[in-house]
């Protein structure tokens, strides 16, 4: 950057005072149509000169006018300078857009008569909503960012909000409400599309939790006795599990099928298409077989009846040797797995890279109550260094259920992996995570209440 000789002088050429001429020698050649100056003084704190006084960081002030003298630039600054910059004040002047600085002894300049010095605007601010399965509008808390205009934590039918009604914000869905607080108004942002299907399960509170399908990010819970989307929480709450077509226009659920499990097909069957064509000579085997079978069984039943007939009227020999019965043996039934080799065995799976058959397996072995496998899952599934594989995306309200069991089972490690994901769920909460919100009031308390 160069240094030019500078020269301040008040401007009296304009009324009402407080104008000041910064002269740059030897800029005028050089001069732009459109230049700014930054202002400095020689101190460590709050050095910069800015629109409401010295400041810590640097402002650019616009010039009221930029023009050449012969070879010197001449700058003209206002009355939001001059008024505030005392004499005898040592500045150093920069114009940033022609690499130039000069530094002058600030002193002569008439102060204005008035200074009225705006307040900086307040930028407008964003609140995340979501239309819950209940049908109220819930918000993010955003009391830190705008104080006492905050939107309350659910907006109900019927009301409004900073000039935006309930039925706006529901055509939304989910998004983001946008707040000026200059002019006390708002306006909603659209946001991401509603899910097109829902599944719906039971958790430890006897409430529901809600998940949206396909990739979807949507995440809910519903107490006793709230609708879900229009539908009864009582009839959701007796099948227990199942899947919610939302319709996307009026948000309203109808209950469809859950969708069916495919299990994977093994190595052999997934090489090549499998050919079918022995089927129906199988099944014509088998009938003509069965009907085979029939006949000899009866003609053995007629055949013994006849035996015993005989043997009935023909005294028995008694020198004849007497023939042991036969034993009767029992065939062995197959031994069944135990839970805990069947956790051994979905744990050895998922290491090894088969999401799939591991999550068979270690769902087999929750079924069963194995106190092992409850923590595993929960461990997998909660958000707390959640990774993809085994589960697809973290769902924390499934993991305090499974936490809750473990802890009931007498598992004194889940007590420590809920006191973790209180801490995860507070950060996100405090980031404006209305689920994450929802969940520390009701579903961890719960867990808690059950690992204590």
């Amino acid at each position: 950057m160069e240094s030019h000789p500078l020269r301040v002088e008040d401007d009296t050429s304009r009324p009402g005072g407080g104008y000041a001429r910064l002269i740059f020698e030897g800029l005028g050649p050089r001069s732009g149509a459109s230049l700014t100056v930054t202002l400095r003084r020689g101190v460590e704190a709050d050095p910069w000169l800015g629109p409401g006084g010295w400041q810590a960081g640097e402002h650019a002030f616009t010039p009221q006018e930029v023009r050449r003298d012969g070879e010197d630039l001449v700058v003209v600054l206002g009355p939001e300078v001059a008024g505030q910059v005392e004499d005898y004040t040592t500045v150093q002047a920069t114009l940033p857009e022609l690499d130039a600085c000069g530094v002058v002894n600030w002193e002569g300049v008439t102060k204005p008569f008035a200074i009225e010095t705006p307040p900086p605007r307040r930028e407008a601010v964003t609140v995340a909503f979501q239309l819950l399965p209940s049908g109220a509008i819930a918000f993010e808390d955003a009391r830190d960012r705008l104080g006492e205009i905050a939107p309350p934590s659910t907006l109900a039918e019927g009301q409004s909000l900073l000039g935006v009604d309930y039925a706006a914000l529901r055509r939304c869905f989910r998004g983001e409400l946008q707040v000026d607080p200059e002019s006390l108004q708002a306006r909603p942002l659209r946001g991401a599309e509603p899910p097109a299907r829902i599944v719906f399960a039971g958790d430890t509170t006897g409430g529901l939790r809600l998940r949206g399908e396909n990739g979807s990010d949507y995440q809910a819970s519903v107490g006793k006795g709230e609708s879900v989307f229009g539908l009864a929480f009582a009839d959701l709450a007796a099948q227990g599990e199942g899947v919610l077509e939302l319709e996307p226009e009026t948000f309203l659920a109808r209950l469809v099928e859950p969708p069916r499990i495919e299990v994977p097909p093994s190595e052999p069957e997934a090489r090549g298409k499998k050919n079918y064509a022995w089927v129906l000579p199988l099944l014509v085997f088998v009938v003509i077989s069965g009907g085979v079978a029939y006949l000899l069984h009866q003609r053995s039943d007629a055949q013994a009846g006849a035996e015993e007939s005989q043997a009935a009227e023909t005294p028995p020999d008694a020198t004849a040797p007497a023939t042991p019965e036969a034993a009767t043996e029992t065939p062995e039934e197959p031994r069944q797995p135990t839970a805990e080799e069947i956790f051994a065995e979905g744990v050895a799976a998922h290491r090894s890279g088969e999401a799939d058959k591991a999550r068979l397996l270690l769902r087999q072995a929750e079924r069963q109550g194995h106190p092992p496998a409850l923590l595993y899952l929960a461990r997998q599934v909660d958000s707390i260094d959640f990774e993809p594989g085994l589960f697809a995306e973290p769902d924390d309200i499934e993991a305090l259920g499974l936490y809750a069991r473990a802890c009931a089972a007498g598992l004194a490690e889940a007590v420590d992996d809920v006191a973790a994901l209180r801490e995860v769920l507070e950060a996100k909460a405090e980031a404006g995570d209305i689920l994450a919100r929802e969940t520390l009031e009701g579903p961890l308390v719960e867990t808690e209440e059950i690992c204590q």
